[in-house]
């Protein structure tokens, strides 16, 4: 009951506040993806975070540990890309329920050539000699 009085009380203080976009402008979804491999130095899992921006104003972020330990950074921030990627299909589509026209690509910025590499290629060929 305190947490609901808390925050009855927080949106009445907040009424005034809040994200405005002007209605001509063409909006844009644009996030940022990063992974720091083995961090963790008991399990070896790497950590995820992402943060993605509608315009200039921060809409949706997190870090959190991945549920496997990655052998290479390029895996790691694959990863980091994919898991980054579901949540970015996910607002898109809370944005087209609530009629928000994004007709914009989502750009997804990742700082690691190779999992860039692997996202754009993803058919995996192997050579094998027998």
């Amino acid at each position: 009951m305190q947490a609901a009085l808390r925050l009855v009380r927080y949106l009445k203080g907040s009424i005034n506040v809040g994200l405005f976009y002007k209605s001509d402008l063409e909006l844009k979804v644009t996030c940022f993806c990063h992974a720091d491999w083995g961090t963790c130095a008991y399990s070896g899992r790497s950590l995820t975070g992402y943060c993605v921006f509608l315009e200039t104003s921060l809409i949706s972020w997190k870090t959190k540990k991945q549920n496997t330990v990655s052998k290479s950074s390029a895996e790691s921030e694959y990863r980091s890309m994919s898991h980054t990627s579901s949540e970015l299909v996910w607002i898109r589509e809370l944005l087209h329920d609530l009629q928000v026209q994004i007709s914009l690509p989502t750009i997804l910025y990742c700082d690691n050539d190779a999992a860039q590499h692997i996202a754009a290629n993803p058919v995996f060929t192997s050579v094998r000699n027998i």
